[in-house]
């Protein structure tokens, strides 16, 4: 891990792929080990960059009704939702000819609540904090996980959300709102969230 942080400061032109592989990295520590790493602890990997592949990886752990899809062909669909781009190109980069159970993936940026339907994983940035109702209201007819760091995203409704504790990237979970749209989430990434009842 040191080599990798040493290597991104002498190479400022491999810094974006670097972050990605040393988030990946850290990913795996966290999911399968969960060892406290703090953003302290890494200074060159910044917050939205962990985030972006957080919810890269939620998706292995988190299963889909075929009814999600419009085909069988269909990509899977990460969506962000609100006015900017939170992670800055960094989840593009991450799910790069990635597959989830052999979709490719397809990151879309939207505006629109309307346009939500055929996403199956929905961001929430902190933009459309006024409207996060409406998107519960809306996504409650649908099969889609809903994530964001806005706060109480989910005691309002959501289903992940990000928060930060000690200086360490964490996040809760609400099986109460995830089972009723269809959703599976793996015991083992319930055991790393704090489940919100």
């Amino acid at each position: 891990m040191y080599l990798i942080i040493k290597d991104m400061i002498s190479s400022p032109r491999k810094f974006d792929l670097k972050v990605i592989i040393c988030g990946l990295q850290l990913t795996v520590l966290l999911l399968f080990g969960w060892v406290p790493i703090t953003i302290a602890e890494t200074p060159i990997i910044r917050e939205h960059q962990l985030k972006a592949v957080f919810l890269y990886r939620f998706a292995h752990f988190v299963k889909w009704p075929p009814t999600a899809f419009e085909s069988p062909y269909a990509p899977f669909r990460i969506c962000l939702w609100g006015d900017e781009d939170p992670f800055h190109g960094q989840l593009d980069f991450a799910v790069a000819n990635e597959k989830i159970r052999g979709r490719l993936i397809e990151v879309q940026r939207i505006t629109l609540i309307e346009e939500l339907a055929p996403c199956q994983i929905v961001y929430a940035d902190e933009s459309r904090h006024r409207y996060k109702t409406n998107l519960f209201l809306f996504v409650k007819n649908y099969p889609i996980l809903t994530v964001s760091d806005m706060k109480n995203f989910v005691a309002r409704g959501g289903m992940i959300e990000f928060y930060n504790l000690g200086n360490k990237i964490r996040f809760m979970m609400a099986p109460k709102n995830i089972k009723p749209a269809g959703l599976k989430a793996s015991a083992r990434l319930l055991q790393l969230a704090k489940i919100v009842r």
